[in-house]
């Protein structure tokens, strides 16, 4: 099945039928390589009558003996014997082959003789039976046989028709009699690429599968519709049995056509040596050049290089217009392919050199440099340079780090040039590979003479909070600290730098217990009082105070006061992954005490840049579950992780770590276990907390499991892991209080209450109210009674004043269930607050199993339901319950169906239903509840016939 040629095949037919009445001639179908000339012949011939007579033939450049084609075209259909007509034409030599016309007056008078013999004979047959002539790649016909054609269709008064397709990018310049020859044709078909439902078609016909349209979409841009690329497509995708599915469409961009390269490489084999080194030319320069620049570069003049360029345009080689490169890859490919190793590589480095000489992109310089594996120059190095600077300043790190890693061949092994070339590497690797970036850096310590050199390196390179370094590396940064010396002694500049790597030092110290007992020391004799710290002095305070928490040995109300103070000063803006303040969060996290910190991340989010928003999205994540915003909490992390990868070892240890925070707070399974998959590769493979936050995580899920057993062992390996560390804060981790319910559940009820009291000893000496709670609560639950219920009433009046309203809910339903329990009045009153807290933050769940205990829903009740949706929310949500599809509400308040969706995920979590029906059953409940009015004021149920609903 031949497709889109329909209207070429009638005026092919109608040629045929002409013919048979007397009418015949040549008519010629052109077009570029692989347009499908060849397969529209064959259809052709497959629709001839049977009243016809055919011969076929197809040219080659190899047939370069006189009257080959004639030969393949005549023999079987010639009355025998005619060997004497064909004796006198073997007369003719090679040499004499080669007239400047395609005219029987060029030969001697025998050839000339025999060959009106075979016109004669040939026309006597036509004239008994109408015949046609069908030849393919008419544009390497041998000489001799185009003047026997010349004959036969020189006359339109004969039954005989001449149908020839040629490709004239393949007719060279020592063969222009072809094209006087196909001038004479009364009509002329050109071959024209597929439309993207043609080659839908084509992929389905050769893949024997369905075709997705966006599949067939992308396949149609990459191929231009040329048949030949197509159905070398379709052989490829056959063999590597890749389906044409829409998440498959990407591979065509890359796809390999070793069928459509073999086809372009045999044309240039043939061709002149002027098109040739044009087209190698164009292969390294790339598209985008400039056509006097790819003449240049293949020593042509001027018009030798506008025919070379005109014929690879008529072959379909080159896209069209004028600097757009190949039509496909394995066009390219091909060319490359007509080169030796040696000869590509000087080709590219005079390319280099003619393009830099004549003030061309640095970049462009560069990417033909990267091919180019021998030291060039100083220039070479100055045009990596620059082009690693322009690409680093674009947000193009891995190209940027790609050119220097170039560059270092240019320079000697040794040496300060090295030193700061490795440096910049280190810079550019530090967000995307964060181990090679730490040998760079290694390696350009080793090169940098003083230490004032090193140090400043380090802090060129190091995040603040950098951890997980190779133990050489470590040392060489404690040896940069002992020998700036103290930073009291010190100042300006040099004291700022000093106290810079004694914060990286510090921090590197958080997993050295011993270590860490000298932080309230340093901090002591470090606080700024009531003026304003300096950068470097913020750095190295934040640190000292993530440390104190760590441990808990600072109380939390002195951590607040100071990392308050901190944030102050800090000022907003980007590279917040590499300043301390992602720990200054953490801190106040820890303390109870988010509402700095969540003013100064919406500021850093307005003025970040966007490698920034995915860090600052996931500590507004911690930030809003500290707060009790749940729903806010699990869209920023959502946001977080979806928008792009963490960049950087800093961002995405953070990342992970208050991923998981969110995942164990709301028992959220699917985020546990893509943070549990995530914590598992290679960036975090030398991170000294994440291994006891993945033994938490597991333990809480085999918790939910039902599994207490192996909870516990998951929980007291945590244990293990922070004791190790010296991280006794409870107010992150709290392992004991997980651990002491567990061991409750498998009855070992007195080592619990050891583990709770423990936790209960600690919560108190940090002085945060949350961690205080929790070991209260997990006490009262552990005691049991009226003890029990004491105790969990205290957890309520301590977790009064903090903002992590979660734990109060938890709380709350604790103690509502004991009072319950004990026939105490005041059971009821607990669990609907503890119903009406949860749904405001979004926790349904804990809602849910408030209501159980309960049994009811009052006015009260309800109205809290409404409280936790927005407005924006809470209208979506009403006009689904009306019974609207998406698509009606989204034009109703004229937003996108996405926005729809997103409100209504949003409604659902919140509400703690789980699809329209629960929506509608709910919101049913609800007296008094607002109409959902359009912004004009239309009721959605005018929409139906309805009057809207009513009050």
């Amino acid at each position: 099945m031949i497709l889109e040629r329909d209207a070429q095949l009638r005026l092919l037919d109608e040629a045929t039928r002409l013919a048979v009445r007397g009418t015949g001639g040549l008519l010629v179908i052109d077009g570029p390589l692989g347009s499908g000339k060849s397969a529209l012949l064959q259809a052709y011939r497959v629709r001839l009558p049977e009243t016809v007579l055919v011969c076929s033939a197809a040219a080659s450049p190899f047939d370069d003996y006189p009257f080959a084609l004639a030969r393949q075209l005549l023999d079987h259909v010639l009355p025998d014997p005619v060997p004497d007509l064909w004796d006198a034409l073997d007369t003719v030599a090679p040499s004499t082959c080669a007239p400047s016309r395609c005219r029987l007056s060029d030969y001697r008078p025998e050839v000339r003789e025999a060959v009106r013999q075979l016109v004669a004979r040939v026309r006597t047959i036509a004239a008994r039976t109408p015949l046609v002539l069908v030849i393919d790649d008419l544009q390497w016909v041998d000489h001799a046989s185009l003047s026997l054609l010349n004959e036969l269709a020189g006359d339109a008064g004969h039954h005989l028709l001449v149908v020839a397709t040629v490709s004239e990018g393949e007719i060279t310049a020592d063969r222009h009699f072809v094209r006087e020859f196909i001038s004479r044709a009364v009509r002329r078909l050109h071959s024209r690429p597929l439309s993207a439902q043609a080659v839908r078609e084509l992929l389905e016909q050769r893949l024997g599968a369905h075709c997705h349209p966006g599949f067939a979409k992308v396949c149609h841009e990459v191929t231009r519709g040329i048949p030949l690329l197509v159905t070398a497509s379709a052989l490829e995708l056959s063999v590597q049995g890749v389906a044409p599915l829409a998440r498959h469409a990407h591979l065509l961009r890359e796809l390999g056509l070793s069928h459509a390269r073999a086809r372009f490489l045999d044309y240039l084999r043939v061709q002149p040596d002027s098109v040739l080194e044009y087209a190698r030319a164009l292969a390294v320069l790339g598209p985008g050049s400039a056509p006097e620049a790819v003449g240049e570069l293949a020593n042509l003049n001027e018009p030798q290089s506008a025919a070379a360029r005109q014929a690879l345009h008529l072959a379909g080689l080159l896209a069209p217009g004028l600097g757009q490169g190949f039509v496909h890859r394995s066009a390219r490919d091909a060319v490359e392919a007509s080169m030796t190793g040696r000869s590509h590589r000087a080709l590219i480095e005079r390319a280099a050199v003619s393009l830099y000489g004549n003030g061309g992109s640095c970049e462009r310089v560069a990417d033909l440099l990267l091919k180019v594996p021998t030291r060039q120059g100083e220039w070479a190095r100055k045009a990596l340079f620059l082009a690693a600077e322009t690409t680093i300043e674009r947000g193009e790190r891995q190209a940027g780090a790609r050119y220097l890693r170039r560059a270092l061949l240019e320079v000697s092994d040794e040496g300060a040039a090295r030193a700061h070339l490795l440096l910049d590497l280190a810079v550019t690797e530090q967000d995307g590979e964060p181990r090679a970036a730490l040998n760079d850096l290694a390696h350009a310590l080793s090169l940098f003479p003083s230490v004032q050199e090193k140090a400043e390196a380090l802090v060129r390179a190091l995040p603040v909070l950098s951890n997980g370094m190779p133990d050489p590396l470590c040392t060489e940064i404690r040896d940069v600290r002992t020998r700036l010396g103290e930073p009291e002694r010190l100042s300006g500049t040099q004291r700022g730098l000093a106290l810079r790597i004694e914060a990286r030092v510090h921090f590197l110290d958080c997993a050295d217990p011993a270590r860490l007992a000298a932080v309230q020391e340093r901090l002591d004799a470090l606080t700024p009082g009531s003026r304003s710290p300096t950068s470097a002095e913020r750095e190295l305070l934040a640190v000292l105070l993530y440390s104190g928490m760590l441990t808990g040995g600072l109380p939390a109300a002195e951590s607040v006061r100071l990392a308050e103070h901190i944030l102050s000063c800090e000022p907003v803006g980007p590279g917040h992954a590499r300043t301390a303040v992602p720990v200054l969060i953490m801190t106040l996290a820890a303390a109870d005490a988010t509402d700095a910190a969540c003013s100064w991340l919406d500021a850093a989010y307005d003025h970040g840049d966007s490698t920034d928003r995915g860090l600052i999205r996931a500590e507004q994540a911690l930030v809003f579950l500290r707060s009790g915003r749940l729903g806010d909490a699990k869209d920023a992390i959502d946001e977080a992780l979806a928008a792009h990868a963490p960049e950087g070892a800093v961002a995405m240890s953070v990342t992970a770590l208050i991923t998981a925070a969110v995942a164990m707070e709301l028992r959220d399974r699917a985020l546990a276990e893509r943070f549990l998959l995530d914590a598992d590769k290679d960036p975090y493979a030398n991170d000294v907390c994440l291994p006891a936050v993945r033994d938490l995580l597991r333990g809480a899920m085999a918790a939910a499991d039902r599994n207490p057993r192996r909870a516990l062992e998951f929980f007291l390996d945590c244990g293990a892991r922070l004791e190790r560390q010296g991280w006794t804060n409870p107010s992150l981790l709290p392992w004991r209080t997980s651990a002491a319910v567990m061991h409750h559940r498998l009855g070992a009820t007195d080592r619990a209450l050891q583990l709770a009291e423990e936790e209960l000893a600690r919560a108190e000496a940090w002085g945060a109210p949350v961690g205080i709670g929790r070991a209260l609560r997990v006490l009262g639950l552990l005691t049991g009674g009226r003890q029990g219920i004491a105790l969990t009433r205290q957890a309520v009046d301590a977790l009064e004043t903090t903002n992590h309203r979660l734990e109060l809910i938890r709380s709350l339903l604790q103690l509502g269930t004991q009072e319950a329990a004990a026939g105490g009045e005041e059971a009821r009153h607990h669990l609907r607050r503890c119903r009406r807290i949860a749904l405001e933050c979004g926790a349904p769940h804990l809602a849910d199993r408030a209501l159980s205990r309960t049994g009811e829903r009052d006015e009260f009740d309800l109205a809290a339901t409404r409280s936790v949706l927005t407005p924006g929310e809470r209208r979506i949500a009403q006009l689904v319950a009306t019974g609207l599809s998406n698509r009606d509400v989204a034009e109703l308040c004229e937003i996108s169906m996405r926005a729809v969706e997103k409100h209504l995920t949003h409604a659902y979590r919140k509400l703690g239903v789980r699809g329209r029906s629960e929506l509608t059953r709910l919101l049913s409940e609800m007296t008094c509840a607002e109409p959902a009015v359009h912004p004009k004021g239309i009721y959605p149920g005018r929409m139906h016939g309805g009057t809207g609903p009513q009050c």
